[in-house]
């Protein structure tokens, strides 16, 4: 697997049983001193979408995760109300993750109280839909990294400057799907990480021609596996981690036959895997390499 050269702190050493952590505070900055030893990250993707009993993009999901895992990655969406209040949501209407219905955009703040977050089969929680302030809050004191989806309609200062505010710069990245949106990014906050899509050589080379800091950058390689060792050598060579998306069909086939299929891409050169199922990925990469 690749060195995480750009981010040498935070060690994950997963057992069959457990996954254990380094103390201190984890940053994008120094994230594996000796990755090549020990085994990847695993990034949840909504916080975990099929935890039992915990609904994607809840508080409450990931702080179970956080017991389960000690150290991870949490990916979580962030959309916009009636009010210019930021929530933590990936759909633009709410039928499908909540009791009420309707476009998430026709209610306030308030009026979203009365609404709880629902499982994967409808049924329902006590759970309400977090703001984007609730999960900052808890997040400065723990010791967990996370990627920011942002939704439309969202501007990028609401939601940089409460991260700067609570300094929280070295722990959160935003993604960005295109070129043009992490440039202007990082124009505007030069001091924050950025989850950029790159899936091969010359969209790497765009990037870097661009302007965009390595010592910034995370990897998103798409949800397909393609094989690039170029890409991959070359992004190591650069100590710019390289993600892998799990997450939907590649879930499913490495589920289907057995978890510890997730090996197969850390081999390859992969250092982060993000999964609907994360504690599942964890388990499937819980042995030696």
């Amino acid at each position: 697997m690749s060195t995480l050269r750009l981010f040498p702190f935070l060690v994950v050493l997963l057992s069959s049983c457990s996954i254990q952590y380094y103390p201190g505070n984890p940053d994008w900055k120094s994230l594996s001193a000796q990755a090549a030893k020990h085994q990847p990250l695993v990034s949840a993707h909504r916080g975990g979408r099929y935890l039992n009993g915990y609904p994607e993009n809840a508080l409450e999901t990931f702080q179970y995760l956080h017991q389960q895992l000690k150290t991870q990655i949490i990916e979580f969406d962030v959309a916009m109300t009636a009010d210019s209040h930021l929530v933590v949501m990936h759909d633009s209407t709410l039928l499908r993750t909540t009791s009420c219905k309707g476009p998430l955009r026709a209610y306030t703040l308030a009026s979203l109280n009365r609404c709880r977050l629902v499982l994967p089969d409808s049924s329902a929680t006590d759970y309400h839909i977090p703001s984007y302030e609730e999960i900052l809050d808890w997040a400065k004191d723990q010791q967990v990294l996370w990627t920011v989806d942002r939704k439309a309609g969202v501007p990028w200062n609401l939601l940089a400057e409460p991260i700067r505010r609570m300094k929280l710069q070295d722990r959160m990245a935003l993604i960005t799907y295109t070129l043009e949106d992490a440039v202007e990014v990082h124009q505007l906050y030069p001091d924050l990480y950025l989850s950029v899509t790159i899936r091969s050589l010359p969209e790497l080379n765009a990037y870097l021609d661009a302007g965009v800091p390595t010592n910034r950058m995370l990897a998103f390689t798409g949800t397909e596996w393609t094989d690039n060792k170029q890409l991959l050598k070359k992004l190591d060579k650069l100590g710019i981690p390289a993600m892998l998306g799990t997450l939907g069909k590649l879930d499913k086939e490495i589920l289907a036959k057995k978890p510890s299929r997730y090996k197969f891409y850390v081999r390859k050169g992969i250092d982060i895997i993000a999964t609907d199922y994360p504690l599942e990925a964890a388990r499937g990469l819980g042995k030696a390499m």
